[in-house]
């Protein structure tokens, strides 16, 4: 028997210990049936077009299940791969958790140390560590946009930070950077001489039983089963493919709810002593996730799909909930709404025997038809104001109409900061995000800097007219 086959083996016993699938609830554990009720029920008043649930205890499956559609149209299941998003992150942390196990990859060291390629255009970034890219602590951006375009490697996403400058020293606070973990995922590849992708699956996915879980450096890169997603534009979930983005070590995984409930069983304790090593086993349990109040979280957003993950270290609960959509305001980071993160926490509520959260007002949907009366209001303004020119011209010959122009003017300088100023609730700061994660905020943004600018020429042609001296017939 080869050493692959007496892997397998070996894992197919493991798996056999902590993921029995459906298992009977024990006494005190919410059966599968109340599970199913509630996600059922969730997706039924919201308008999440297809979900996938798990949860798991103590190392066992007790539910695994696929609410609503995808957008071709047929039943989301349990096996439906679902992008993981920023959740791919623990990922990442597990593979450097096991290098700082085996001692090749000390987290406290400096990330110059296994990488002199890493250079940015802030002398402080020499003073990274490890450990502070896996804990959101090393002042790098949260996102960076390449100007030579979208990196199609760890190398050349590396490569793309040596502009960037660090928006707080190392360590001082926490702010969840994408391209940390490009940089992390590259010291992987650097450390082991391989690819990071084969590296995650040889070390993490294969050694947890995640077969059927891909991951990839590029949103565009093929996967098996894999169909688009969906965002919302004016209030309605719309179908859209993912945009081209670079996701290697930071968002590439896609796996079915089944191979995250695996995960999640192995996250909460027991699977882990069968793939760490040493001081690992205590690292990966703190790296890459968020620590609230005792409940360990992880977020995942795309343009086009949505992930949330709890573990409940006490209990030895775990809950995933991952959608094939995206809501506007919903950044990831649990300060908007997300009707997503919603239903993480009412399945938490049903494990603890408590009352499910009261939901709150829909304001990402009330905030959508905010901005469309708003771009409606500024057309029927324009309007009327674009027929009225020239009595506005005739009346202010002698009061700088110019002057009176500037509120109109206003919208248009607005727009071209819009990005920045939405930044904190799309998790982003260019044009592209904003497009991505709320395309309705930019198209009412860009109808009325168009109704206002309108408005400015009518007025600017109607006074240009009214002072120009007439010529005698």
């Amino acid at each position: 028997m080869t050493a692959r086959a007496l892997a397998v083996a070996a894992v197919a016993c493991v798996l056999a210990g902590l993921t029995t699938p459906a298992a009977a609830a024990e006494p005190g554990e919410p059966d599968a049936g109340a599970i199913a009720a509630l996600a059922q029920a969730h997706v039924g008043v919201t308008r999440l077009p297809g979900v996938a649930v798990a949860v798991v205890h103590d190392g066992r499956v007790l539910h695994v299940g696929g609410y609503g559609r995808d957008s071709r149209g047929e039943p989301v299941t349990g096996r439906t791969p679902m992008w993981l998003g920023g959740a791919s992150e623990s990922f990442t942390a597990m593979v450097l958790a096991q290098l700082a196990g085996f001692g090749s990859v000390p987290l406290d060291d400096r990330v110059v140390a296994h990488l002199p390629e890493f250079a940015t255009a802030d002398p402080r970034s020499a003073q990274i560590t490890v450990r502070q890219l896996l804990n959101h602590t090393s002042g790098l951006p949260a996102t960076v946009d390449p100007p030579g375009g979208r990196p199609r490697s760890l190398q050349e996403a590396v490569a793309a930070l040596h502009d960037v400058t660090l928006g707080s020293p190392p360590g001082e606070r926490r702010v969840r950077s994408e391209p940390g973990y490009w940089v992390a995922a590259r010291i992987v590849e650097v450390a082991t001489q391989r690819p990071f992708d084969t590296v995650l699956s040889d070390r993490v996915l294969f050694q947890t039983g995640m077969l059927t879980t891909t991951a990839v450096a590029g949103t565009r890169d093929l996967v098996p089963g894999l169909v688009d997603g969906h965002d919302r534009f004016l209030g309605v979930s719309r179908v859209q493919p993912q945009p081209d983005r670079f996701v290697g070590g930071s968002g590439g995984v896609v796996s079915p709810a089944e191979d995250v409930a695996t995960w999640l069983a192995f996250n909460a304790g027991r699977g882990l002593r069968t793939v760490m090593a040493g001081d690992g086993l205590r690292e990966v349990q703190r790296l890459g996730w968020e620590d609230r109040s005792g409940e360990l979280v992880l977020r995942g957003r795309t343009a086009t799909a949505s992930a949330t993950l709890v573990l409940l270290p006490e209990s030895r609960y775990g809950v995933a909930v991952l959608a094939n959509s995206r809501e506007p305001l919903d950044a990831g980071t649990g300060a908007g709404p997300s009707e997503v993160d919603d239903l993480a926490d009412e399945l938490v509520a049903l494990i603890r025997g408590e009352a499910p959260p009261a939901p709150g007002p829909p304001l990402a949907f009330l905030a959508e038809l905010v901005l469309v009366a708003l771009a409606v209001a500024a057309m029927l303004a324009a309007a009327r104001a674009v027929l009225r020119s020239r009595e506005w011209a005739r009346a202010r010959r002698s009061r700088l109409p110019v002057l009176r122009l500037v509120p109109y003017a206003l919208p248009l300088l607005l727009l071209a900061v819009l990005p920045r100023v939405t930044g904190p609730l799309v998790g982003g700061t260019t044009f592209r995000d904003l497009a991505e994660v709320w395309p309705t905020a930019l198209v009412a943004a860009e109808v009325v800097a168009a109704a206002g600018a309108v408005v400015v020429a009518a007025r600017l042609y109607a006074v240009a007219r009214a002072v120009s001296p007439r010529t005698e017939p």
